[in-house]
């Protein structure tokens, strides 16, 4: 085989469904926000005036955007925020196939699964708020936690201290944008601890790196898939209690 096939079927390796699933969460996120522009809502004021009783990272955000563009920084925000929740719906859906080898089927509920608490917060509050857009800390809020359980999981198989790190950094951002996700610290907490206790004694001689259990490696997919189950509810359920 000369460079040139190998080159050819190089060009020709395309994995379509990652394609797929980027260009259907184009649509979704970027769709929202053609459609309802910047919706603003009661707590937004107070974010855009940097209240001294709000969690500093979302206003810091905002006063940043506005800071560069004072005339337009609501709709730069809102694509912003959907540029964010693109990437992480795309990494999440992404690694979720890749690690647990998902068919065509499986990735269609995960995709699913990713966006069900921008599809259930509009249809289902009074107010009909859209996440991915809104001027609330929750609109940054949900990617940071799908990028956080992301690289918990990614930590805990691949035995990775840069990710639990990271993690650690994400977790923290994560409280100074909504104090209730002081949680993840916790959550964080009991995946380092399990990291130590559900691994196989002794270290792989070639990598150095500590070896995790096939028990442990199904018993952490099912605790990801719990997560991802619950995560809508448990990251918008306040933003829902405001509009009712």
């Amino acid at each position: 085989m000369n460079s040139s096939d190998i080159d050819n079927k190089h060009k020709l390796n395309i994995d379509y469904i990652n394609i797929s699933i980027l260009i259907v969460l184009c649509l979704f996120f970027f769709g929202i926000c053609l459609i309802y522009g910047t919706p603003v809502y009661n707590d937004s004021d107070q974010y855009i005036a940097m209240h001294v009783h709000r969690e500093p990272v979302y206003p810091l955000f905002l006063y940043l955007i506005r800071c560069i563009t004072p005339s337009h920084f609501k709709s730069v925000a809102s694509i912003l925020q959907s540029v964010l929740c693109i990437y992480a719906s795309y990494r999440f859906v992404t690694y979720i196939r890749k690690t647990f080898d998902l068919r065509i089927p499986g990735t269609c509920i995960c995709t699913l699964i990713v966006l069900t608490p921008y599809i259930i917060t509009p249809l289902f509050s009074k107010l009909h708020i859209m996440m991915s857009i809104a001027i609330m800390s929750e609109s940054v809020a949900i990617p940071l936690f799908i990028l956080l359980v992301i690289n918990l999981y990614d930590a805990f198989i691949k035995s990775k201290i840069n990710k639990m790190l990271l993690a650690f950094l994400i977790s923290l951002v994560l409280t100074l944008t909504r104090s209730q996700m002081i949680f993840t610290f916790i959550l964080w907490f009991i995946m380092a601890v399990i990291m130590v206790c559900m691994r196989k004694p002794g270290e792989s001689h070639k990598t150095g790196k500590a070896e995790v259990s096939p028990v442990a490696d199904r018993f952490m997919g099912i605790i990801v898939c719990l997560i991802i189950m619950i995560r809508p509810q448990g990251c918008v359920d306040q933003g829902i209690q405001l509009c009712f």
